[in-house]
C-alpha cells in the first residue's frame, strides 16, 4: 500500500459534509480559488495559541504581542483572501489581538503541558491508517489529562455540538495510539468566541466523553 495513503479527520468531516467537495479536494486535487477570511483567522489563531503552548512546553512563555506576531506571520503566508461580512485585514487584527489577550489571560499556569499538535497514527484493520494531530494535551494540577481541540467560532457551541464533536471522537482514537486510555481521558472542546472578544471573556467547554466511541473496526 502506497505509504501517503492514509484516513484522517479532515478527510472523513469533508467526505460526510459534502461528497463532490471530497472529490474534488482529496481525489482529483484541485485547489481553491480562494482563501475564505474565517479560515485564514482561525488557522492564524490556532498557530499563534499553539506557539504560546509549545514555548510554555519548553519553559519560555510567550507575551500576548508575541503571539500577535505569529498571527501576523501566518497571515501573511495565506493566498487570494475574501473576505465577508464586512471584515478586512485591520478589523480582523484588532479581533486577533482582542483574542490572544483574552486566552492569555485566562491561561492557567499550574497545568502541566503534555504535547502540542501531537502527532498520532493508528492502524486500521483492512483500511489505510488513520493518522492527524491532536491540538493540545494537557494535566491538571489534579492530575486529570485532557485531550483539547481548539476552535474560532462566533458563537458558543450548544452541547448537542459538543457531544456530537466528531474531531473529539477522533483524538480519542489519536490518543489511544499514543499509549492513553481513552477512558481516563477529559475530552476537551476549547472555543475563542469572535463576538464576546470585547467583553474579555473565554469561552471554554468542557466534557467527559466516555464510552459509545467510534473506533472504526
Amino acid at each position: 500500500m502506497n505509504q501517503d495513503v492514509h484516513l484522517s479527520y479532515s478527510q472523513i468531516s469533508t467526505y460526510l459534509t459534502c461528497p463532490l467537495r471530497y472529490k474534488f479536494q482529496y481525489v482529483e486535487q484541485i485547489p481553491p480559488a480562494f482563501t475564505s477570511a474565517p479560515l485564514a483567522f482561525g488557522s492564524a489563531i490556532h498557530e499563534a495559541v499553539a506557539a504560546f503552548y509549545q514555548t510554555y512546553l519548553e519553559g519560555d512563555f510567550l507575551t500576548p504581542d508575541q503571539m500577535l506576531d505569529v498571527y501576523r506571520d501566518v497571515w501573511r503566508q495565506k493566498e487570494d483572501i475574501r473576505f465577508f461580512n464586512g471584515d478586512d485585514e485591520i478589523s480582523l487584527l484588532m479581533k486577533a489581538e482582542q483574542l490572544l489577550g483574552v486566552f492569555h489571560e485566562s491561561f492557567e499556569p499550574s497545568t502541566t503541558v503534555l504535547g502540542v499538535e501531537e502527532f498520532f497514527a493508528v492502524e486500521m484493520d483492512h483500511l489505510p491508517p488513520f493518522q492527524g494531530y491532536i491540538d493540545l494535551i494537557e494535566r491538571s494540577l489534579a492530575g486529570q489529562v485532557s485531550v483539547v481541540d481548539l476552535k474560532t467560532a462566533t458563537k458558543k457551541p450548544s452541547k448537542g455540538n459538543i457531544q456530537s464533536n466528531l474531531q473529539l471522537t477522533a483524538y480519542s482514537l489519536g490518543a489511544s495510539g499514543l499509549g492513553f486510555d481513552p477512558e481516563d481521558l477529559n475530552l476537551r472542546l476549547d472555543v475563542l468566541v469572535k463576538t464576546v472578544c470585547r467583553q474579555r471573556k473565554w469561552e471554554s467547554e468542557m466534557g467527559i466523553f466516555r464510552g459509545e466511541l467510534v473506533t472504526l473496526r
